[in-house]
């Protein structure tokens, strides 16, 4: 059995902006690298599970490969690779953009503990 984190997304929609105008919310950053079709993530260091337990890039790797592997992918943009890259750094690979590799981060997506 895994923990959740929140029903909280890596980014949040501003209430008044543009279509790409959002506050990161679990995320210090999520770049995107238009050419390699990857994004990168930061998650936000100090988020922590409801048994204190800090939310890491291993947690939020594990998780996105979960959508993957149950069917989930297409709604996260069809990634084809996650790799955690350090603590707090996440890479998803995909073999080219769409519109949909947005809603990975605006997924309103419980983040799972790999731990429980």
């Amino acid at each position: 059995m895994h923990g959740a984190a929140s029903a909280w997304s890596l980014w949040a929609k501003k209430i008044q902006g543009t279509a790409d105008d959002y506050d990161l919310v679990l995320a210090e950053s999520f770049d995107v690298d238009e050419e390699n079709f990857l994004v990168t993530i930061q998650v936000k260091q100090g988020i922590k599970f409801h048994d204190g337990t800090p939310l890491t890039a291993e947690d939020v790797a594990w998780t996105i490969q979960s959508w993957i592997d149950y069917g989930r992918g297409a709604q996260i943009g069809n990634p084809t690779e996650v790799r955690q890259t350090g603590d707090y750094t996440v890479e998803v690979q995909y073999p080219e953009f769409n519109v949909n590799y947005k809603t990975m981060a605006a997924a309103e997506a419980d983040f799972l503990q790999t731990h429980l």
